[in-house]
């Protein structure tokens, strides 16, 4: 099933993403590594169906304390990759606000736009250490020499886009399978509406994983493109597939991960 296969490569790309925040001031990161923080992102992600916004960072701290990765390194990281998160998330989703809030169409794309610039500006390896810098500070950490490569900057950027990419093309293919008559040219209408009703089910802390409430939303909002009924099946049918995808990578992390700590490079 194309949508599934979609599903899998989203939560695929959020991965490989975690390694390259938890180490984005360091230089080649060892394989085995690079694989066990990905398996601590798995996993971890399975705490997000409880109820509250924030139990998959409390479950990723915890498993990568028992890993021996560095909790300074993922703590800063957590931060950061909840601000890519939202961060992405609006920049997609705010070219369809206006089916929740009345906005005129050229504010919405001007307001896109400035943020893709503001985002590729951070990439820029002085802005994003003092950004670094910053989180630091707010986390009462020692201030460390960071040094970051733009091209990871990049690869960051590219891999948090497509992360939102992935998921409107899943929710492309599932809406023609079940017969709706859209076509490619509605892909970024799909991609917006998807990405604005997962950061506003992210923001609500007491629907795990935005249960109920992303649904909700992408239903309201596929109005037009999807036949009512339509949109209620494609609506519920993603819930299904983000489950789905959550435990086929964490079972695979169990498969396929060493059950030996991976002990991080000495440098932090």
């Amino acid at each position: 099933m194309p949508a599934l296969f979609f599903a899998l490569v989203r939560r695929l790309l959020a991965g490989l993403r975690w390694p390259i925040i938890a180490f984005l001031d360091a230089g080649k990161i060892p394989l085995p590594l690079f694989w066990d923080h990905m398996r601590v992102f798995f996993l971890s992600n399975l705490a997000s169906y409880l109820p509250g916004t924030v139990w998959y960072m409390a479950s990723r701290i915890q498993q990568s304390k028992k890993r021996g990765h560095s909790i300074l390194r993922t703590s800063v990281g957590l931060v950061f990759e909840t601000g890519l998160l939202l961060w992405f998330g609006m920049m997609v989703g705010i070219l369809t606000l206006d089916r929740l809030i009345p906005f005129p169409r050229e504010v919405l794309v001007a307001g896109s736009v400035l943020m893709i610039v503001i985002s590729l500006v951070v990439t820029h390896p002085k802005v994003a250490q003092a950004i670094l810098r910053l989180l630091m500070r707010l986390l009462r950490q020692p201030v460390q020499p960071v040094h970051i490569r733009w091209s990871l900057g990049l690869t960051m950027w590219l891999l948090s886009l497509g992360i939102y990419v992935a998921w409107g093309l899943c929710l492309f293919c599932l809406l023609k399978a079940l017969g709706a008559t859209v076509t490619i040219g509605r892909l970024l209408d799909i991609t917006s509406l998807f990405a604005l009703s997962w950061v506003i089910g992210f923001l609500t802390p007491w629907a795990p994983s935005g249960l109920g409430i992303r649904e909700g939303l992408l239903y309201v909002m596929l109005q037009g493109i999807a036949a009512p009924p339509m949109a209620m099946v494609a609506a519920v049918a993603t819930r299904i597939i983000t489950i789905l995808e959550d435990v086929f990578w964490a079972a695979v992390s169990l498969l396929i991960g060493s059950p030996t700590p991976v002990t991080p490079p000495p440098k932090e």
